[in-house]
């Protein structure tokens, strides 16, 4: 049968609405915040390995390093939107109550650790020590990403009154009880930093005087030093070629895909992305550099703990806590190290190892 004209006029509208209508209810409605600008319509998946997933409004996958996002809107928790801009706008405690009712009632680990570094960040505005160390203490018991641990280095204890200090105390020794590893050294250099504050009775023999933190005011003092790669690295690979040859800069950026995207060479890519930062770190005395390097180092030992490169990581991570003025920290790490590389493995960076064992 012929169908009228008229009649199929009068259904192509409303057909049409209901077709925008069911793909507008499709369309992705979180934000996620890079630097100063927010992309929107956006699906963020998760954060793992130092890296922030979403997908755009084409429905490609994005990845951003952790340390780049300034802010997360997720649809299904619109409180999150809410406490975003009291945090922007510097409304402290408005924001503190928000993120506080918030963290209880988020499902996902991954949003709950970024509440709860937000919660952080603004109980140090508050100067509520007390709170952040708490919430920095929760952050290392859910095995969250070192990004948000090494923030632990920002805060300060001078300032506390006597009833403070005491209970961050109790925390803190009540932690390094259970922390191992990178947490439980992090623990350690809170509390000897504690017990350094000239607010309090307690001394300690050596005052420690910082760590690897992005806005850290240390200052490197220069020292020459041959950037050595580890032997198990594929010198068929083109990434480690241009390392081998200098190539530092080309390096990180054939890297930048590559970490930016999906690999199932992630902690070898890491390795190689913090041994470039590290060579240009020495070559230009880059305290960044250094903090950078770290952290990917740290990213390795965190996530991959299985991994082959979790000796070198342990092994540089020691040596630029050496550069810091961190002797206490990198001869633990230089010790743990022990455990991974040896004459027979790697007699390159076994021997690299005796020498800053020896020089600490």
């Amino acid at each position: 049968m012929k169908r009228d004209p008229a009649v199929s006029r009068v259904w192509r509208w409303p057909v049409a609405v209901l077709g925008a209508t069911l793909l507008a209810s499709w369309a992705f409605a979180d934000q996620v915040k890079i630097g100063n600008f927010w992309y929107k319509d956006a699906l963020v998946k998760g954060i793992e390995g130092g890296r922030v997933t979403h997908l755009n409004e084409d429905g490609a996958s994005v990845n951003t390093n952790l340390e780049r996002v300034r802010g997360l809107k997720i649809e299904r928790y619109p409180r999150l939107a809410v406490a975003q801009k009291a945090f922007d706008e510097q409304e402290n405690e408005k924001a503190f109550r928000l993120l506080a009712s918030l963290v209880k009632k988020i499902k996902e680990p991954w949003l709950r650790d970024w509440v709860l570094y937000r919660q952080f960040q603004v109980a140090q505005r508050l100067s509520q020590t007390v709170e952040a160390t708490d919430i920095l203490l929760q952050l290392m018991r859910h095995g969250a990403d070192p990004y948000y641990f090494v923030q632990s280095a920002q805060m300060s204890f001078d300032q506390l009154v006597p009833e403070d200090a005491e209970q961050i105390e109790q925390l803190l020794a009540k932690a390094q009880a259970k922390q191992v590893g990178l947490a439980g050294q992090l623990v350690e250099d809170m509390r000897s930093r504690l017990n350094a504050s000239p607010r309090l009775t307690r001394t300690v023999s050596k005052p420690m005087i910082g760590t690897v933190v992005p806005g850290s005011t240390i200052k490197i003092q220069h020292r020459s030093s041959v950037v050595t790669l580890s032997k198990v690295l594929d010198l068929d690979d083109a990434i480690t070629r241009k390392l081998v040859q200098g190539q530092y800069d080309a390096a990180l950026a054939d890297l930048e895909p590559e970490l930016n995207g999906s690999t199932k060479y992630m902690s070898l890519r890491l390795y190689q992305r913090a041994m470039g930062q590290l060579a240009l770190a020495e070559t230009h005395n880059d305290r960044k550099r250094y903090m950078d390097c770290a952290l990917d180092m740290m990213r390795i030992m965190t996530y991959f703990p299985t991994s082959r490169f979790v000796g070198p990581a342990l092994l540089e991570t020691g040596y630029i806590h050496q550069k810091i003025g961190r002797p206490d920290l990198a001869q633990k790490l230089l010790e743990s190290a022990r455990n991974y590389i040896d004459q027979e493995t790697d007699p390159t960076l076994a021997q690299r190892l005796e020498h800053l064992a020896e020089s600490h």
